[in-house]
């Protein structure tokens, strides 16, 4: 028999009691249990305490993670600033910078960063004038042209209000629009303008005489339309070339151009055609003396490509309201007009109507000089 105390054979020994308000005794490690699926599992796992440690790390990853965020988010909103092919600028509701881009401090020649952008962008000692800073800061956007004195060149404006340190704020870009200015304005120019001479053509003259027109009738007044053909263009094309036709078209344009006022307006409609619109040759001795300027004008030589060519002229007129209330049926009057000149010998100006009695005389003309022998031809 076993003494007190002693272990029976296959007896397993047991565990102490331990008191309640201590399960384990000090540096005792605790034991482990089988878990569901047989994994060792500890006897107790840490959780957050009341000291709220895990809530502070966690709090403290979400921050970085956001700080991590808002740097890069900072450095693709600084590059893409950079990258504008532009001038950007911030300012604030006093008129003080906050922000320039680079491209901007360097056309300024250094960081002007808390000067106020009237002194430091425009150099002016007070608000500009074109300023429209409470519109901004009350939500709208402000977009504008404007032809800068300085350099002589186009920029457009944005203006447009942001958010910034807490308060609204102005944000300007300012992109040099100076080669789509010109593009836009040589379409317009070919689309109104002759590209051989840079007169109006015929469509910039129709618009023209519809507007005469209508102002001539709301003052009721007169106004002459006088239509100019070259006389035996044709074969100066044809012997001298081109370029030389082209040459003398110019040069016909210039001196028709300066012979007018500024108030009328020459045309070329094609060929050799021009054809011109004053309100102030209200009488036909007006229109007279004009004509006669036109003819004394083509007198003089042309100079071109090497040669001196002689020209003469054969010129029409019609009279609103006299000879037509509207632009179509006055330049039809002109045309005939024209033709009755050439008719009459070229080198001439005639007026309609066409002449009936003692007054189909023709009007007085200028003699040319001697045609040369290479103009001399068939009827142009």
């Amino acid at each position: 028999m076993p003494a007190k105390g002693q272990m029976k054979v296959g007896e397993m020994p047991k565990s102490p009691a331990l008191p309640a308000d201590n399960p384990l005794p000090p540096g005792q490690i605790p034991l482990r249990r089988r878990g569901r699926r047989g994994e060792s599992l500890p006897e107790q796992r840490e959780r957050p305490g009341k000291d709220g440690l895990g809530s502070s790390r966690k709090g403290a990853l979400l921050w970085l993670q956001a700080k991590v965020k808002l740097t890069e988010s900072e450095a693709k909103y600084q590059a893409m600033v950079e990258a504008f092919d532009g001038l950007i600028y911030i300012s604030s509701g006093d008129y003080e910078l906050e922000f320039l881009n680079q491209r901007f401090v360097a056309r300024l020649g250094g960081n002007a960063v808390g000067q106020k952008c009237y002194r430091a962008l425009h150099n002016l000692d007070q608000v500009c004038p074109w300023c429209a800073r409470d519109r901004v800061l009350e939500g709208e956007t402000i977009y504008r042209e404007t032809l800068s004195p300085l350099d002589n060149r186009w920029y457009v404006c944005t203006s447009t209000p942001i958010r910034q340190g807490g308060r609204l704020a102005q944000m300007t870009i300012i992109q040099d629009i100076t080669e789509r200015k010109l593009a836009e304005e040589l379409t317009r120019r070919l689309a109104y303008h002759d590209q051989l001479t840079g007169l109006p053509n015929r469509s910039l003259f129709n618009d023209r005489l519809t507007m005469a027109l209508a102002q001539a009738q709301r003052h009721r007044q007169r106004l002459a339309v006088m239509l100019l053909d070259l006389d035996r263009f044709k074969d100066i094309n044809d012997n001298l070339g081109h370029r030389v036709g082209d040459t003398l078209l110019k040069g016909m344009a210039q001196r028709l151009s300066g012979l007018l006022r500024k108030s009328d307006t020459v045309a070329r409609l094609g060929g050799d055609e021009f054809i011109l619109i004053s309100a102030e040759l209200a009488r036909k001795k007006d229109a007279a003396k004009v004509a006669r300027k036109i003819l004394e004008a083509c007198r003089a030589p042309f100079a071109c490509e090497g040669l001196e060519v002689q020209v003469t002229a054969s010129i029409g007129v019609a009279f609103y309201p006299d000879h037509g209330q509207d632009s179509d049926t006055l330049v039809k009057h002109a045309d005939m007009a024209m033709y009755r000149a050439k008719k009459a010998g070229r080198n001439n100006y005639q007026i309609f109507p066409p002449p009936t009695g003692d007054q189909g005389r023709p009007l007085p003309r200028l003699q040319p000089r001697q045609t040369p022998a290479f103009l001399l031809g068939e009827e142009a």
